[in-house]
């Protein structure tokens, strides 16, 4: 149960020379009851257990230009808990931004800072953290500091306003205007005395795995038995779990056999709970060889990824899924760089392997995604509000197809279902096994992309009979991403990566190249939150050129001009990819927005389509069941039209927020951009109206023709 107490805190400014005029006001208190988890409860009286001060009002003044945020105007939230609840309290500071002028979204003059510290002391403020207003969303909800967990310690919260005068573009927002909203969110976790808990098995490392919702962080031991009834003896949950700050546990069970099972779990007021699961021994599964399509290249990658071998696509050490080890391959140039001695043509590269690669005959890089099939665990329309777990996957041949509905059943990813046809009828031939994900955002080779990207529609004109500019297509590191192009060129520059002729060795009788949709962004975040990916916070991609590949040197950071984390130097931990390590997948959070290829009711918009695509190409998502607003639409989500998309059943996970597509913005972005701190994740969903956009880039697919 959640209940929610806000003061809105209304700023409206306008930037002068030397000099910023804050107006401020309050609402008045509004108290909102909501339910984050599927059981009746009575609602909370927050004024019993918070002691809550709202920020003051500013008026009207003169705010000098300073080169620390403390000169800046502020406004402070004090709050604590008393009374001993039996429950804990969470706040979040929250922002939403009424109206801008536009120079204040394209410069990083104006900034805000949140600090903290305890009320009423001599303490230095700790800086928690602090951005700008260059691509925030407007009228949306940004959550600046999420689930701020409340304690007897009277806090302030302050937040600062300021003119930030270190920054030569200051005059260029003289007169812009602001108006902005504070609040903050006061909310409590209370545990059902029944839990949702669901088991599967991972007969393949010896034990079954249940998970059970813990939001008041009291579960403490465990059982299981076969017979129904509750076990003589319970085993302490291991250290790492009853230290998860995530709302999960999960439980180990040792699989003998195939059998009718209950497991129990047991909490420190000695509450039982129970589930009663039905244990088949099957295993996560063995992935799909990857399918070597014409042009690609099998290869191995050092630690830090600076040295690039090719490897025979039977070698075992090729990958480790088990491992969180994912198969990755290159296209490379048809010819050896000119004046490189240790450059090499294609045929000499598919040739031989235990060969390094010069990167400098490298083109594209890609991972493969094996088909999988996923535990649900919100079958149901209602969004899964913000309860991060692990994801269940199992890997199946591409004779499976498993379309179970219910809480705890396998369902086949979408994504592995090519519609070669564009016909809605699964058919023979049709089913993948598995894709090829561009492991970086698309960068260019010849046009111009400087930081901004003020080359607004550079790749020309690119339709369905021909892209005089797809040939410069690169998926590389450490180079600026292709960005600010409507979505039909970003998608018909990757449509004609197979045409004849093209520089990558592909063939369109043997492969499909598109633009990614947006349940193929679904099968990488699922697998990246299982056991098989990092299976936690993805790290932002915060480098301010939109380098590619670089990592925030810590999480929910704002842009910076350096790439922390870079890729091939001498890191080799990567927080920023979704396996955590070298073979996995970069800038899916961070680095520009990235369009896919999810549209409202097939509207075009401005995204340059005349007509849209064939459908195999996009996911649709249709007026008729979508007609809600940009939030009760993620509860009208089914598996039929969401399943495994990343919508409904990751809503707010991470605590980034999302807003649901619409006829006025009909097209999805994901992963946030490189300055959205705490709302960069890999689940974040955006919507706009297809145009370009400085900030806007996408993600390429390569998929193996049956």
């Amino acid at each position: 149960m959640t209940g929610k107490k806000r003061v809105i805190i209304t700023i409206i400014a306008t930037i002068v020379l030397g000099s910023l005029v804050v107006l401020s006001s309050f609402a008045l208190w509004t108290t909102q009851f909501g339910n984050n988890i599927s059981v009746a409860l009575n609602t909370v009286d927050l004024n019993n257990f918070i002691d809550y001060t709202a920020g003051k009002a500013v008026f009207a003044g003169n705010l000098e230009n300073t080169n620390v945020y403390s000169g800046g105007t502020s406004t402070t939230f004090k709050i604590n808990i008393k009374n001993n609840p039996t429950y804990p309290f969470y706040a979040s500071i929250n922002m939403k931004i009424n109206d801008i002028g536009q120079a204040l979204t394209q410069s990083r003059v104006l900034k805000w800072t949140i600090t903290s510290k305890a009320s009423g002391t001599q303490d230095a403020e700790t800086v928690i953290v602090e951005s700008d207003f260059v691509g925030l969303p407007s009228d949306e909800t940004i959550v600046l500091i999420p689930d701020i967990q409340v304690t007897t310690t009277s806090m302030d919260y302050n937040f600062y306003l300021w003119v930030d005068s270190t920054n030569a573009g200051a005059s260029s927002v003289v007169g812009e205007k602001i108006d902005i909203e504070l609040w903050m969110d006061v909310y409590q976790y209370r545990a059902p005395k029944v839990l949702n808990m669901y088991c599967y098995n991972n007969v393949d490392l010896g034990y079954a795995m249940c998970n059970a919702l813990d939001s008041e962080k009291l579960i403490n031991r465990y059982g299981w038995s076969t017979n129904g009834n509750e076990p003589n003896s319970y085993a302490t949950l291991p250290a790492e779990q009853l230290s998860n700050p995530k709302y999960w546990i999960s439980i180990d069970i040792p699989i003998h056999s195939d059998y009718l099972g209950c497991a129990y779990i047991k909490t420190s007021d000695d509450r039982v709970i129970n589930s009663e699961f039905n244990l088949n021994v099957t295993n996560g599964g063995t992935p799909n060889a990857p399918v070597i399509v014409n042009g690609l290249i099998p290869v191995k990658l050092s630690d830090t990824g600076g040295v690039v071998t090719t490897v025979a696509a039977n070698d075992s050490t090729w990958y480790d899924y088990n491992n969180k080890k994912w198969a990755n391959a290159i296209l490379v140039k048809e010819t050896a760089t000119a004046d490189c001695e240790t450059c090499h043509d294609r045929s000499y590269y598919q040739s031989n392997t235990n060969v390094e690669v010069n990167a400098s005959d490298i083109l594209a890089y890609y991972v493969w995604i094996p088909r999988y099939s996923y535990l649900v665990w919100q079958d149901t329309d209602v969004p899964a509000q913000g309860i991060v777990q692990e994801i269940g996957i199992k890997f199946v041949p591409v004779s499976t197809i498993e379309t179970a509905i219910g809480n705890g059943l396998w369902h086949t990813h979408p994504a592995f279902w090519w519609d070669a046809d564009s016909d809605a009828v699964r058919e023979f031939g049709e089913e993948l096994a598995g894709i090829w994900v561009g492991k970086f955002e698309p960068s260019h080779l010849s046009l111009s992309i400087n930081a901004s990207n003020t080359n607004t529609n550079n790749l020309g004109t690119c339709t369905a009979s021909g892209c005089a500019n797809y040939t410069g297509i690169r998926i590389l590191p450490n180079v600026r991403s292709l960005r600010y192009n409507v979505v039909s060129r970003l998608f018909y520059a990757a449509y004609h990566m197979t045409d004849s002729g093209n520089p990558y060795g592909l063939l369109s009788t043997d492969s499909d190249s598109h633009m990614m949709k947006n349940s193929d962004w679904g099968a990488v975040t699922y697998l990246a939150l299982s056991k098989y990916g990092i299976n936690d916070a993805i790290r932002v991609n915060n480098q301010n050129a939109y380098n590619t590949g670089c990592g925030a040197a810590t999480p929910n950071a704002g842009s910076n001009a350096t790439c922390s984390n870079k890729y091939a130097n001498t890191v080799t931990s990567f927080p920023q990819s979704t396996t955590g390590n070298v073979t996995g997948i970069f800038d899916m959070v961070g680095c520009g927005y990235d369009y896919v290829m999810g549209v409202y009711n097939k509207v075009v918009k401005n995204s340059g389509f005349s007509p849209i695509p064939d459908s195999k190409y996009y996911d649709n998502y249709p007026s008729a069941i979508f007609n809600g607003d940009a939030t009760t639409n993620f509860g009208k989500c089914t598996l039929e039209y969401c399943g495994g998309h990343a919508l409904n059943e990751t809503y707010k996970w991470f605590g980034a927020t999302g807003n649901f597509l619409s006829s006025d913005y009909p097209w999805i972005m994901r992963g946030g951009y490189m300055n959205d701190t705490t709302n960069a994740h890999i689940i974040r969903v955006s919507r706009t109206t297809g145009a370009a956009n400085a900030q806007y880039g996408t993600r390429y697919v390569l998929i193996a023709k049956n």
